[in-house]
């Protein structure tokens, strides 16, 4: 069950159906339908989230992008984008994207009943990482990948180290975070503003090992 925090607006998961308190500011939830929101699709492209959300917007299905960012063990910054149905659509906007991405793209199921990669010249598709479908019992899990690029391993340090300081989205939910590094301690400094108010509150320090 994914909820968004109406208080400080923090996104976050969690098996429990009956979530009564942010697990981040500790505020109680409101547990109405407006509230419950099912991840149904997951992206690798802005672009192509945006596309699908719309999609469902325009055929009667409310729903909410969520992007969240890692950082690799290469050294590179990743991001992905969920998109989100409430609860009550989750299973018809499922079956709808599942047949849309299929009739688009011609989708072919190999022997271990996996999907195929999908055409390398899709122009809309080419950054779906997955769908997930979630059924009542349990969840359902359909993947669409694109085939694996080569990696390059290279130290950590050496390539976080030439990163840029930089500030996340403020148009993002959750916190707003701010990441730098400082060369002459030779860390990595994380700064939190937890009110969204411009002010960051915390401050985090780690130093890569090696």
């Amino acid at each position: 069950m994914a909820y968004t925090c109406i208080h400080c607006q923090v996104f976050f998961e969690s098996i429990d159906s009956n979530v009564k308190f942010c697990p981040e500011c500790g505020q109680p939830q409101l547990q109405d339908e407006h509230e419950n929101w099912s991840a149904v699709a997951r992206f690798g492209e802005l672009a192509e989230a945006g596309y699908f959300g719309d999609e469902l917007r325009s055929r009667g299905f409310r729903n909410r992008l969520v992007a969240s960012s890692h950082l690799d063990l290469d050294g590179t910054w990743r991001s992905q984008f969920q998109l989100l149905v409430a609860e009550a659509d989750r299973d018809s906007a499922r079956d709808w994207l599942t047949q849309n991405i299929q009739e688009h793209d011609e989708l072919q199921w190999n022997d271990n009943n996996e999907p195929e990669p999908l055409p390398q010249t899709n122009k809309h598709l080419a950054g779906v990482l997955c769908i997930i479908g979630f059924s009542l019992s349990a969840g359902l899990l359909i993947g669409f990948q694109l085939s694996r690029p080569e990696r390059t391993f290279v130290d950590f340090w050496d390539e976080i180290k030439s990163t840029p300081t930089f500030t996340t989205d403020p148009r993002l939910p959750g916190p707003a975070r701010r990441m730098e590094v400082d060369k002459q301690r030779g860390v990595i400094r994380i700064w939190r503003d937890l009110d969204r108010d411009g002010v960051f509150d915390e401050q985090i320090e780690f130093r890569p090992a090696g």
